[in-house]
């Protein structure tokens, strides 16, 4: 089989050919992969860094000596960036296997540079046992032991083209294994008639900058020609500031950074920037072109496109953008208002109020099925603590479900495994129901939550600004022990208009370790007769809401650690509804909270009055009336037994000047039921507590 060996590509990247690059990444992206996987121990941290170094190889590229090394040159590049990756996060780092034994030759005398050496051929020896004996031994040589093709073929007695198609099929099984849990790698092939993309040229609206102690965050606003679009690249660089004043500001001075050296550079030269291009180079790795004038006449540079829009910005150079860019990244500016004007200072709002997650663009929700593999799916858990795979044997009625065995104990509320976020524009004004099928043995299933995410109003106040708000939703009350029966977990919410994202995260209840199965997630609009799930806010409201249950129990929340022993819900029996608490079970092994939790910006230091309606039903133990601050250690509560018929309670309590929040409500502990009816919270003046 005949394949353009690693020196003909760089040759034909060095000669600006569009197509030789992504040949390369393709060819070595599946080992880079497993090589940064094995060192750093999180997938999509190594998913960025191998990003990373092909970034920095193609950069680079005019500096590699030799061509035909392109393949060390690359693995070393990958490699030292894992190094500095986990010098960064010492306490995420991975240990490797220290036990197997020496590579069988080294080249080197420096201790560091024998580590380094000893480290990469240990994680390639790992990649290539997964191969067949024959393309393994193949494999081996040209990875291992740096043999090439036609040395390869002396040493094993076979002819070249017999090296070459098992080389070739030994890379084909490598990234099969890596598309069981990652399709995406090695999935895209660079087409031999790859042209560059159609330009735009952008009109820079405003660059809207932040400084912090050690970086300066650039957010330029790029506008379209026909004007439907905007595209908001995060652009840092790192400073610092002196610790003497510059008198005659009588402020911080910053130290300059890299981008005015280099204009000073290119001035002092008599240089200009004739045009800034940026353009991808694979998939969502992008880089710029920098065309530069001087008295030499012009020359064009690659770069980041960081570091090239930095100069353009400055330099109030043309900027043109590849249509790729604006189709995987910009963002329409419909979205934000009716007129230009209306939208831009929308934007930049959003900008200044650092709402950047509202001015990403969001894909649709795809592969929740895992038909695609892991693509768009995130696992948190450490690698040493877990293990998961795809399942075809255990499904409920996908083609495949999701297998994740905790070989250690981790939780409670530690998140697991999460889906990205996605676009929810589409579901806004509707009722969106989410389901996910699941099973576990040897630990309960694990919590399911959503979290919607978007630019909302303070629920419930006349207030105009307006706050990132998330609103979230779980399904604490459903608690499914280690039956190893498929169940469905639902939630249900309302989308506001202002809604932008939506995130999933399957969570675990406790301190356990056991295997689950999750057979994907489904997605769909319900009407509204379709029961609401339990709503909290982050941050909480202003002020409280929802007091007389007339939605039915929207914005309360319930607690307790065995919420399957008790039911919840609202009375709607008796002119005013009541909300309830009512043991399922004779005797519950913990209490069970129904309660709302508000800010304490306007009570913090004052004193607020509860009152509420609440009556009784053959409490065993006891039942409660409460009012509390969050992290301020002080709290009021009525306590009751036995049966009582509705009584009007008062509960009394000055907030903490430090306190976060402040919690109000019922609990029930034991046999028994409690209802809460007519509930109001008011703020006191002094002379009333």
């Amino acid at each position: 089989m005949q394949e353009n060996s690693d020196a003909h590509l760089v040759a034909r990247a060095l000669a600006d050919d569009a197509q030789a690059f992504p040949l390369l990444i393709e060819r070595y992206q599946a080992m880079a992969f497993y090589l940064a996987r094995r060192s750093i121990g999180e997938d999509e941290t190594a998913r960025e860094l191998v990003q990373e170094a092909f970034l920095q190889a193609y950069l680079s590229l005019e500096h590699l000596r030799e061509a035909a090394s392109f393949k060390s040159w690359f693995y070393g590049i990958v490699l030292n960036i894992c190094r500095s990756w986990r010098r960064m996060h010492p306490e995420l780092a991975v240990s490797l296997d220290t036990q197997a034994p020496l590579f069988e030759r080294s080249f080197v005398s420096d201790p560091q540079e024998l580590v380094e050496e000893h480290e990469l051929r240990q994680m390639v020896r790992a990649a290539l046992q997964t191969l067949t004996p024959k393309n393994q031994a193949v494999a081996y040589l040209f990875y291992y032991e740096d043999l090439s093709i036609q040395e390869i073929a002396s040493r094993l007695n076979i002819a070249p083209s017999a090296v070459k198609n098992r080389l070739h099929k030994g890379r084909q099984q490598l990234s099969a294994q890596l598309q069981i849990h990652y399709p995406e790698i090695g999935k895209h092939t660079a087409s031999a008639s790859r042209k560059r993309s159609i330009m735009h040229y952008l009109k820079l609206v405003k660059a809207v900058q932040e400084s912090h102690m050690f970086s300066k965050l650039t957010l330029p606003i790029l506008l379209d020609e026909a004007g439907q679009r905007a595209w908001i690249p995060r652009l840092s660089a790192y400073t610092y500031m002196h610790t003497q004043k510059n008198l005659a500001l009588e402020q911080d001075e910053p130290e300059p950074d890299t981008t005015d050296f280099l204009v000073d550079m290119l001035h002092a030269l008599k240089g200009r920037v004739e045009e800034v291009a940026v353009e991808v180079l694979y998939e969502d790795l992008l880089y710029a072109r920098v065309r530069l004038q001087g008295a030499r006449g012009a020359k064009t540079l690659k770069a980041r496109f960081e570091d090239a829009l930095q100069l353009a910005i400055r330099e109030q150079s043309p900027i043109a953008v590849a249509e790729e860019v604006l189709e995987r990244q910009a963002i329409a500016l419909s979205d934000y208002g009716e007129t230009q004007p209306e939208q831009l200072a929308s934007i930049e709002q959003l900008i200044e109020q650092r709402s950047y997650s509202a001015l990403a663009r969001r894909e649709e929700a795809s592969n929740l099925d895992f038909s695609a593999g892991l693509h768009g799916w995130q696992i948190f858990t450490p690698i040493q603590a877990a293990s998961y795979q795809l399942d075809q044997q255990q499904r409920y009625q996908n083609k495949v479900s999701l297998r994740f065995t905790l070989q250690q104990e981790d939780g409670p509320h530690i998140v697991l495994l999460s889906y990205k976020s996605f676009s929810a524009r589409q579901y806004r004004g509707k009722r969106l129901r989410v389901r996910a099928y699941m099973k576990a043995e040897g630990m309960p299933q694990p919590l399911f939550h959503m979290r919607l995410s978007g630019q909302f109003r303070h629920i419930a106040t006349d207030e105009e600004d307006r706050v990132i708000t998330s609103y979230n939703v779980d399904n604490d009350t459903l608690y499914i022990a280690d039956s190893g029966r498929w169940t469905a977990h639902d939630l249900v919410m309302d989308i506001p208009e202002q809604a932008e994202s939506i995130t999933l995260n399957f969570v675990a209840r406790e301190r356990s370790k056991g295997t689950f199965w999750v057979d994907g997630v489904q997605l769909e609009t319900v009407d509204k007769q379709v029961a609401l799930s339990e709503l909290s806010i982050d941050p909480p409201p202003l002020k409280a809401v929802n007091l007389d249950f007339a939605q039915d129990l929207l914005f309360w929340k319930t607690r307790g650690k065995t919420p399957w022993q008790y039911e919840r819900g609202v009375d709607h029996s008796s002119a005013s509804p009541a909300a309830y608490l009512k043991a399922s079970v004779a005797a519950p092994d913990a209490p069970y909270t129904l309660q709302q939790t508000v800010s304490a910006q306007r009570y913090g230091g004052h004193a607020v009055r509860l009152s509420a309606s609440v009556k009784t039903s053959s409490v065993a133990q006891q039942a409660s009336l409460f009012l509390a601050a969050r992290f301020g250690n002080s709290d009021a509560k009525e306590v009751l037994k036995g049966t009582n018929d509705w009584t009007r309670y008062e509960l009394v309590l000055t907030i903490p000047a430090n306190a976060s929040g402040l919690s109000f409500g019922i609990t029930l502990h034991g046999q028994g039921q409690i209802w809460l009816k007519d509930v109001q919270l008011q703020l006191l003046e002094t002379s009333q507590q």
